[in-house]
């Protein structure tokens, strides 16, 4: 390259000292001056790991061009640090001239990726260098000496990609859509595209997401006895029972805004305890006591030693209904994990303790917004004429599904032969008590005669549950409990561990790098729920398997999160919660990623995308 700089620097020399009459033999024409060069970046801060890019735009003016590559004149390049270099460098298409050269005319544009591994955290010192040689097209067709030029450059960094706010969508958006971490669809998606905005929006998202969240089965067993609880101690009085109600809300709101100010605090992992097998079948236990005492075993309220002991010897004091709002906040923390393993992750990224508590406080208070309505107006529940009738089904039905969320938290630790009979068990069970074998009265009504049907329907699904046990359909609801590898019921997607006894990621993504293999990495843990069912019913699917095939797949096994290996991991990959999933591109750049489960053809669909 230096020779040839050598060679067109003499050769443009010659072409101006040769000049004649009528050609000047200084041309006014600067191109260091002349063609202004300017280096933009795609993002104002870089994340490590994380896509980036980078342009440097040649301004060339009318009637003169940028010489061909394969001069070697013209060039973008940069230093290469620890943890920091350009990739995959896209020049323009050239133009052919009259004279049948390769030639750049206009604002000719060279783009860049900018590699930034994951263990980089300081700000770089950065030179980018860009040269050229420009010729002019009029007159004596002057090729003049070559500029070349350096950009020192410095940039912030930041902890994760939503930190990264993008610049110049005039060059980056087009190709930045495809490199960048595409959001999940859904609502979850847009979730995370307005908290890493920063609107306002977003609490109210989060608000609506509580609201919907109150709607989950694990809050239902909580209803009747929120009903109970708040009625007695308001007695008829609405205005009683709408303090009584805030509290019980505050008392929701402790726990997650609590959740909240520690993610941001640590960015820790968040839902280990929360599938671990200890915690599942204590809840288990809890929803079938629950289910006890929805059938009349027993009737379930605080102690009256407890209520002595509040503030002040008053019933209708705030602490048992603080007390209450925050056991239904844990109870109902399992069934809207996905939505408060997104809200975690963002916060825990952002690091923003003031962000987390609002967030959190505003999905507490959508959560607690059914609540404020039950508790308001339980007194007058519980005075109406009748009340014990109705509100006796209610309770009945509650107990159903309580002994059904039972079954469900158990569902991955119990081998799916058992748990086929159990269902097929309960489903009699509930059909006898549902008079499926009682006569009907000539006179009955339409209720009657509906649970009857209902009864006969739950006896023959139980009765075929029972005789043909893992060919029944029930089986395919229920999660294996193999370990990470694919279980020998059911193929799955061919994994390669990496565990703390044999950590075989890194070589594996080097492997990759170097074959241009896109990758993808399930973290994945013993104890945890949803985990199963991606292995069971997405990972198994077929033609998730067969596109699996051109990938690096990756188990990354978390089940023991006390190790320094899994801390380092969940540092390393902004790991909050399992299951979660990644995607690289052959490129090694991070292009999308997903938490909790999340059925084939959407897993599908997102694997299509890497390449």
């Amino acid at each position: 390259m230096q020779l040839a700089r050598l060679l067109l620097a003499l050769l443009t020399l010659s072409r101006v000292l040769i000049a004649g009459p009528g050609e000047p033999a200084v041309d006014v024409f600067d191109p260091q001056s002349d063609v202004p060069v300017e280096v933009l970046l795609s993002h104002e801060a870089l994340a490590p790991g994380a896509p980036a890019r980078l342009a440097v735009v040649y301004h060339v003016p009318a009637n003169y061009h940028i010489t061909d590559i394969a001069n070697g004149l013209f060039y973008v390049e940069a230093d290469t640090l620890d943890g920091l270099r350009l990739d995959n460098i896209r020049y323009p298409e050239p133009i052919v001239d009259s004279h049948g050269d390769k030639v750049y005319r206009g604002s000719v544009i060279v783009t860049a990726d900018i590699a930034l591994d994951r263990d980089v955290s300081a700000d770089l010192p950065w030179t980018v260098r860009a040269g050229f040689q420009v010729c002019s097209e009029t007159g004596a067709l002057t090729c003049y000496l070559p500029v070349d030029l350096e950009f020192p450059l410095e940039f912030p960094m930041v902890a994760s990609p939503e930190q990264m706010r993008p610049l110049h969508p005039e060059i980056f958006g087009e190709t930045m859509a495809a490199a960048e971490p595409a959001a999940e669809e859904g609502l979850q998606g847009r979730l995370d595209a307005a908290l890493a905005k920063g609107s306002w929006i977003a609490f109210l998202i989060v608000f609506v997401l509580g609201i919907l969240s109150s709607m989950t089965p694990c809050v239902y067993p909580m209803i009747p006895i929120t009903i109970s609880f708040i009625g007695a101690r308001s007695g008829n009085s609405r205005w009683t029972g709408f303090i009584q109600s805030v509290w019980f809300v505050v008392g929701m709101a402790l726990v997650f805004s609590t959740l909240g100010v520690v993610a941001a605090a640590s960015g820790g992992v968040f839902g280990a305890a929360g599938q671990s097998p200890i915690f599942l079948v204590g809840l288990a236990v809890l929803f079938l006591v629950l289910a006890a005492s929805m059938f009349g075993a027993f009737d379930l309220q605080l102690p009256n030693t407890w209520m002595e002991k509040l503030p002040s010897g008053r019933k209708n004091g705030p602490a048992g209904a603080i007390i209450m709002g925050g056991i239904t906040g844990f109870i109902a923390a399992p069934c809207v994990g996905p939505v408060i393993a997104t809200l975690l992750l963002f916060i825990a990224n952002t690091g923003n303790l003031v962000n987390g508590f609002f967030l959190m406080l505003a999905y507490s208070l959508g959560m607690g917004s059914l609540f404020l309505v039950i508790g308001t107006f339980a007194g007058a529940l519980n005075m109406l004429p009748g009340a014990g009738s109705w509100m006796e089904t209610v309770k009945h039905f509650f107990g159903v599904v309580m002994v059904a969320m039972a079954l469900w938290f158990l569902r991955t630790l119990i081998p799916a032969e058992i748990m086929v009979y159990l269902v097929g068990g309960g489903l009699v069970i509930f059909g006898v008590f549902s008079d499926a074998f009682s006569p009907l009265p000539e006179d009955a009504g339409h209720g009657p005669r509906f649970m009857k049907a209902v009864g006969i329907i739950a006896v023959l699904l139980g009765a075929r549950y029972l005789i043909f046990g893992l060919g029944s359909p029930v089986a395919s609801m229920v999660a294996g409990t193999a370990g990470p590898v694919a279980s020998a019921q059911k193929a799955e997607v061919a994994w390669t561990v990496s565990s703390p006894e044999s950590d075989t990621h890194d070589a594996l993504l080097a492997a990759a790098a170097a074959e241009g293999k896109p990758v993808v990495m399930d973290f994945w843990a013993e104890w945890c729920v949803q985990c199963k069912e991606l292995d069971h019913e997405t990972w198994s699917d077929p033609r998730v398997m067969e596109e699996a095939a051109r990938f690096t797949t990756i188990k990354m096994d978390m089940t023991r999160t006390s190790s320094d290996w899994a801390k380092a991991q969940n540092q390393g990959y902004t790991i909050v919660g399992m299951p979660t999933v990644i995607f690289f591109d052959a490129s090694g750049h991070e292009v999308r990623r997903f938490n909790g489960f999340h059925k084939a053809d959407k897993v599908l669909e997102w694997m299509r995308e890497v390449r």
